[in-house]
């Protein structure tokens, strides 16, 4: 029969190893909602780029406001800056293929408004295609952002998951102890 002194070592090296153990996997865990967070705050500002470049557009074609192209195009170029400059994270919750037609739609976005600027002529059809590519544009990034909201919501969850399973080995190891 194990002395008093031993049953007590063993439960706090127990407790101590599960600790431990506990804190690395915390650890690990408040990392990766890090990574999410960040990824987050890329889709977050890309969104927020797009629905500026609409805005502005709406400036452009509803009030004539002379300002509005030049913060079209402003706003155009931030969002493929964004998704040049966080193509990391971006990737992570989205398909390399969404985000090349993303890309692709914006730049064809930029050269219509390219033509906005040179052609008077052709404005009405292409304020038209102009509109058209500009919904294309949201509808992809409304996508990407609802794909990045539901890859956070599971790792909270994920992280809650980790946490109870954490409380209930900790109570199990305590009455374990308790009961030597």
């Amino acid at each position: 029969m194990p002395s008093l002194r031993g049953k007590i070592r063993l439960a706090y090296s127990s407790l101590a190893l599960i600790v431990i153990t506990l804190c690395g996997i915390a650890v690990f865990d408040l990392m990766f909602l890090e990574r999410q967070v960040h990824e987050g705050v890329a889709v977050s500002d890309l969104n927020n780029a797009v629905l500026e470049m609409r805005r502005q557009e709406k400036n452009l074609f509803l009030y004539g406001d002379p300002n509005a192209l030049g913060d079209t195009e402003m706003h155009a170029e931030a969002a493929l800056a964004i998704l040049q400059g966080e193509h990391a994270a971006l990737s992570t919750v989205s398909t390399t293929q969404l985000l090349t037609t993303l890309a692709a739609s914006i730049e064809a976005y930029r050269a219509m408004l390219a033509n906005w600027r040179e052609q008077r002529a052709l404005r009405n059809n292409l304020e038209v295609d102009l509109r058209e590519q500009g919904q294309q544009i949201s509808a992809l990034v409304d996508g990407i952002a609802r794909s990045e909201r539901l890859a956070l919501a599971n790792a909270v969850r994920k992280s809650r998951s980790w946490l109870l399973l954490s409380i209930v080995a900790v109570g199990v190891l305590v009455f374990l102890v308790l009961s030597l």
